[in-house]
């Protein structure tokens, strides 16, 4: 049918609503008309379009959960630059004047009765440090860091991976919207058609009315789509720390099929490289390495000596103003063995273990979102090749049922059905093409960490 233009009816509804512009969703199909006029905007903010990569950067940016995520492994890398700085010697300063008074022991064992006065000014440099437990300290502080940077990774892919979904939702619904749109001219002309018909007597009353309760009805379902697409774009401008006043239109490809990993046939190798390079797998790893270090730490603070080396330099005399110099020098050991320390030791013990379990926990979760990824994949392959056929098919229905219908050789009817299948079955072709991008996304982010860059890949026709 011949589309309308400008001069046609618009519903006036429309106007009341808060809905996206026209010009900014993209065109699935080459052969779908563009000139559908965009519905005008009640909201100051306007416009703004916004493509996958833009969308994925800002997320990459601009999240909190991504932020965070950053300031935890700032956090880690300073604890690991003070566990490094315990090296270094500390230095201490003292100074007193005492008095002594009463009896005293010689190192002779002779007691007597002494009365006098002492001042001792002086400055003291320390060393004393664990060797060992300063260096598993240091060991323990580093792979704890690299723990958490693994978890920030995991984190800012899990950031990533909601952005592009709520970026292809509100494809979806911009598609959808534009469907609705086409819904409504399409039964536009088919009403149009039947009151001629009538007006000239070679039609029936029961199929104006047929066609003005389809007409209706593909008019409250153009609302709907305005407000989906509407909340579409909040969510999206919410989610990227964007003022969500201003409507985001997907930029045109939006609706092209996005290949980001092939359709590969062999499982084993797929989960093989996801559980080497997944962040979270690394997290659990490193931190197993950092329980093991801890331990270890543990243990050199009951077998290893702690070494103390001093030296003072000073004076000492009865007055600050009779002094005579005085140095002090020497390097002594110790051992601290308690009950706690063992207790500590046997604890650090089951958290290693639980380490362990944990590693091997998230190794089952990575190969079951791995498996669901793969199968959700190459599902969306085959059910947009199945939607894009069921499209063509509609549209050639489509065709010949208005044909049929100028003719007189069909009822009105039936052109409503095949109205109402096409729609459906573009909206069928949309949701295949946004879930087969989606699927891509999820399967290119379970093989490891990942870029805004290394989700908005080239596009494509898809599946042929």
């Amino acid at each position: 049918m011949a589309r309308r233009g400008d001069s046609g009816p618009r519903p006036a509804a429309l106007v009341v609503l808060v809905v996206l512009a026209s010009g900014g969703a993209s065109t699935l199909f080459g052969d779908s008309p563009t000139d559908a006029p965009p519905t005008p905007l009640t909201i100051s903010g306007g416009t703004r379009p916004i493509g996958l990569a833009e969308a994925l950067a800002l997320a990459d940016a601009q999240s909190l959960e991504g932020e965070r995520a950053g300031v935890q492994t700032r956090i880690a890398r300073g604890e690991e630059r003070e566990a490094v700085r315990g090296w270094v010697p500390s230095l201490s300063a003292s100074a007193a004047i005492s008095a002594t008074e009463g009896q005293v022991q010689g190192s002779f064992g002779d007691f007597r009765d002494v009365d006098f006065r002492s001042a001792a000014p002086g400055a003291t440099l320390r060393l004393s440090l664990n060797p060992a437990e300063v260096w598993f300290s240091t060991a323990t502080a580093s792979r704890r860091a690299e723990s958490v940077a693994a978890q920030e990774q995991a984190v800012r892919r899990l950031v990533l991976i909601r952005a592009a979904e709520l970026y292809y939702e509100l494809v979806r619904q911009n598609e959808n919207r534009r469907i609705a749109r086409l819904a409504v001219e399409d039964s536009g002309d088919l009403f149009r058609i039947a009151d001629v018909l009538l007006r000239q007597g070679t039609g029936r009353g029961d199929d104006a009315e047929r066609a003005r309760a389809q007409l209706a009805a593909a008019e409250q379902r153009l609302l709907d789509a305005e407000r989906r697409a509407f909340v579409a774009s909040v969510n999206l401008a919410t989610a990227l720390d964007l003022d969500p006043t201003i409507v985001l239109a997907a930029t045109a490809g939006g609706a092209q099929t996005h290949t980001l990993v092939a359709g590969e046939s062999d499982v084993e190798s797929i989960l093989g490289r996801a559980l080497e390079s997944r962040p979270e797998v690394a997290a659990a790893r490193r931190q197993l390495d950092a329980v093991r270090s801890r331990r270890s730490v543990d243990v050199a603070g009951l077998a290893a000596p702690t070494v103390e080396a001093f030296y003072r330099q000073g004076a000492t005399g009865e007055t600050y103003a009779d002094l005579s110099g005085l140095k002090n020098y020497g390097v002594a050991m110790s051992w601290n063995l308690s009950a706690r320390g063992f207790a500590r030791v046997q604890t650090t013990a089951a958290r290693e273990e639980e380490a362990r379990l944990a590693i091997a926990q998230v190794e089952q979760v990575v190969r079951a979102d791995v498996l669901g990824a793969w199968s959700e994949m190459l599902v969306a392959a085959s059910r947009l090749e199945k939607a894009r056929e069921a499209r063509q098919a509609a549209e050639s229905t489509l065709r010949i049922s208005q044909v049929r219908y100028r003719n007189g050789t069909s009822p009105a009817i039936e052109t409503l059905l095949a109205e109402q299948q096409l729609q459906q079955a573009r909206l069928s072709e949309v949701a295949a093409v946004v879930d087969y991008n989606v699927a891509q996304v999820r399967m290119r982010a379970q093989l490891g960490p990942v870029a805004p860059g290394d989700l908005s890949g080239p596009s494509g026709s898809g599946p042929e």
